[in-house]
């Protein structure tokens, strides 16, 4: 995950409402992130959980939409560094 490549794919992503492409990409990070020991309040992969949940609110998927927002907000007060 570059943050700096794949925010700005995700914002033209989002842009043009290719959610399903957003919601790949977002998955497949912290998918990886998860498997490579990354704490989850890791700002980038909370960064890609964050666009997860952007992808699921614009496909109107707004139960999962919800919990990516919980796990982002449960990750971001578990790390006392990030807040």
């Amino acid at each position: 995950w570059s943050s700096d490549v794949c925010s700005s794919d995700l914002e033209v992503l989002t842009a043009q409402g290719r959610w399903r492409e957003a919601l790949t990409i977002t998955s497949a990070a912290t998918d990886v992130f998860d498997r490579s020991g990354v704490v989850p309040g890791s700002i980038f992969r909370m960064a890609a959980t964050g666009m997860r949940g952007v992808a699921y609110f614009g496909q109107g998927n707004w139960r999962e939409a919800r919990n990516a927002y919980v796990e982002l907000r449960t990750a971001a007060a578990s790390d006392s560094a990030t807040i």
